[in-house]
């Protein structure tokens, strides 16, 4: 192994070692602060349940036992009615138990800008987040400060907006209790605004052997990493040299057949290894039925059904196909078993074919493209193969949804080019009114043939809003309508354009009726015309045309649309069915109108489609263009 190579493996693998041990150390890293917040969360949690206990239970107890007489009615004492000292005088005993455990202590701050007990007054930092909480900017504090005691964790919450009740000890002084005021005075704590976050709690939690337990499993996990590349690069390096050896030894193994029958037995039983090895890694889920009952798996049905073996999922006796419902097996009809047995039989029946299922596992839907064939003569046994598709599931949606992003865009232009004439003419008629109506030359003809030419042109632009609008819609369920109507409305919502480019439109169509597939239609003849339009607007010929043909025949519905813009480039000709494939600026065009035009032919209405380049004649003029055929089974547009 040449010493290019060994340096070449070596300095990817140390890229991937920094790259994983940077992933790990940032992690580790976060997952402490994290598991510190949940800590700190939990531990205000309890501090402010144990504040609302004191002033819902306590002090309603206190004024419970004042409105029976049997305390005085200005009695008052911190220790009962206050919930900041009680709460503070827990956190010191929990801090003194802290402190017997030899952990560091965790001091939960009260402060406020208008204290009842000065020790509680805030500093400039604690007034500035007080306030940020009050303009409702935040919901909470967190800071990181290292500092000589180490790295902690500043963690500030929101005490409870004052309320009416909290106003007898925080409003007026005359109307707190007298034994408050012996204590306090009369001077703090008064004069809040109910609604108010008066005050703040906040902790500084020490992080030092948070961290120092992630920088611990940091270690450990580089030190894990280090060992698994330094045994993969040996692994490497000792495969390849293996190869080598391997290369050396066939030239010696052409000078004697025995020899290489014997090397070529060896080599056998070792690509029998491999292919175990294949099978088990394959990222496919892979198996073994009779159709009664699973014989066989492969690692990646245990993964994906939570098994942690063979025997386990084996002693189960099931078929998986039980598991899946198959989307296209229609045919089976009253055939279909729950054991899967006749569901087996179906997928063998075409060998080349694959066959779309689905199986919902934890309330996600995955879609997989299933195939079967025989391994035996006797057609007892089948082996089966799971390819998950489920991202490429999601990237088609995806797809359609940038779609219709797109036809969107396009439409909104087109609208701007529909209401452009009529917002003139109704602009020209009010303004003619209120003219004539400043002048004083007003009559009530010249006011009834104003308004009516508004009312008129208002009708058209509300008519052009109901054609958009049933274009997007997507209720189409028991609709017929004839390809020519069809056509007309597609050609109405780009009329504008094609009259701004002078392109003349030429139709041929049969007496056809669709069912139930308006939109989908709809929207596949708008593609044509936005690209027919591009087409023409590149294009130089003076007479511009785009000829659409609907025939009907026994099998096929047919619809053919060309036009006379000199074609498409014959280099890029089989690409433009590709998604994001388009040869417009990107200003102009996304590469998906075609994409999804043929995915809703071949796949939605199970037709076809082909495109050309052709010449023709037409009023004794020849001319090149473009020509796209679509064929659509009549089956499937009846039955849609």
């Amino acid at each position: 192994m040449s010493k290019f190579k060994i340096s070449y493996i070596f300095f990817i693998f140390t890229i991937l070692f920094i790259i994983l041990t940077s992933i790990y150390y940032q992690k580790t890293r976060e997952t402490a602060i994290e598991n510190a917040q949940i800590k700190i969360d939990e531990f205000l949690l309890n501090y402010k349940a144990f504040r609302a206990y004191v002033s819902k239970i306590q002090k309603e107890e206190v004024y419970r036992l004042q409105s029976e007489n049997k305390l005085e009615e200005n009695y008052f004492n911190p220790i009962l009615l206050s919930s900041t000292f009680s709460a503070r005088n827990v956190n010191n005993y929990y801090n003194i138990y802290k402190e017997q455990n030899n952990e560091k202590p965790t001091i939960i701050r009260f402060a406020s800008d208008n204290p009842r007990n000065i020790s509680n007054q805030a500093n400039p930092k604690e007034s500035q987040i007080l306030k940020q909480f009050n303009e409702n900017k935040i919901d909470k504090y967190i800071e990181i400060i290292e500092n000589e005691d180490g790295v902690n964790l500043y963690y500030v919450l929101p005490t409870k907006r004052t309320t009416s009740e909290c106003m007898k000890c925080h409003s007026d002084p005359k109307i707190a209790p007298k034994g408050m005021i012996e204590i306090y005075g009369d001077k703090n704590g008064f004069y809040e605004e109910e609604g108010k976050i008066r005050a703040i709690l906040s902790t500084t939690y020490p992080l030092d052997e948070d961290l120092n337990i992630a920088n611990e499993k940091f270690l450990n996990l580089t030190i894990t990493t280090l060992i698994i590349f330094l045994i993969s690069l040996y692994t490497v390096y000792k495969f390849t040299k293996k190869i080598e050896l391997k290369n050396r030894e066939l030239e010696a193994l052409n000078k004697n057949l025995d020899d290489k029958v014997k090397e070529r037995t060896i080599e056998l039983e070792k690509e029998k290894q491999y292919i175990e090895a294949i099978y088990d890694t394959n990222p496919s889920i892979i198996l073994v039925t009779n159709g009664k009952k699973l014989l066989d798996c492969n690692k990646k049905l245990l993964e994906f059904f939570d098994y942690e073996s063979i025997e386990a999922f084996l002693n189960e006796h099931r078929c998986i196909c039980e598991y899946f419902d198959l989307l296209d097996g229609q045919k089976l009809n009253e055939e279909y078993e729950i054991n899967g047995l006749n569901w087996c039989k179906y997928l063998v029946q075409d060998q080349l074919e694959t066959h779309l299922v689905s199986l919902i596992k934890d309330d996600e839907t995955y879609y997989f493209n299933i195939g079967a064939i025989y391994l035996n003569k006797e057609k007892t046994e089948m082996l089966v193969s799971l390819q998950n598709i489920t991202e490429l599931k999601n990237k088609d949606h995806l797809l359609i949804q940038q779609s219709k992003m797109a036809s969107i865009a396009d439409m909104l232009n087109n609208i701007a080019h529909q209401w452009r004439q009529p917002l003139s003419v109704i602009s020209t008629a009010s303004t003619g009114v209120l003219l004539r109506k400043e002048f004083g030359n007003l009559d009530d003809k010249t006011l009834e043939e104003n308004l009516n030419q508004i009312n008129k042109t208002s009708q058209e632009l509300s008519k052009t809003i109901d054609n958009f609008s049933e274009f997007f819609s997507n209720k189409q369920e028991n609709t017929i309508i004839k390809i020519e109507d069809l056509w007309d409305n597609a050609i109405e919502l780009f009329d504008s354009q094609y009259k701004d480019h002078t392109i003349e439109i030429v139709k041929n169509c049969e007496d056809i009726q669709l069912h139930n597939i308006k939109n989908d239609m709809l929207q596949i003849f708008i593609s044509f015309l936005s690209n027919t339009k591009d087409a023409h607007s590149q294009c130089k010929t003076k007479n511009k045309y785009i000829f659409i043909t609907a025939l009907k025949n026994k099998t096929n519905i047919e619809i053919k649309i060309k036009d006379n813009a000199g074609g498409i480039d014959e280099k890029i000709l089989p690409n433009i069915f590709e998604p994001y494939f388009t040869t417009k600026h990107k200003s102009m065009g996304t590469g998906l109108g075609l994409f999804m035009t043929y995915e809703t032919v071949t796949t939605k209405l199970k037709g076809s489609i082909k495109v050309s380049n052709i010449e023709f004649e037409y009023n004794n003029a020849k001319y090149k263009g473009a020509e796209f055929i679509i064929k659509i089974p009549i089956l499937n547009e009846e039955h849609h």
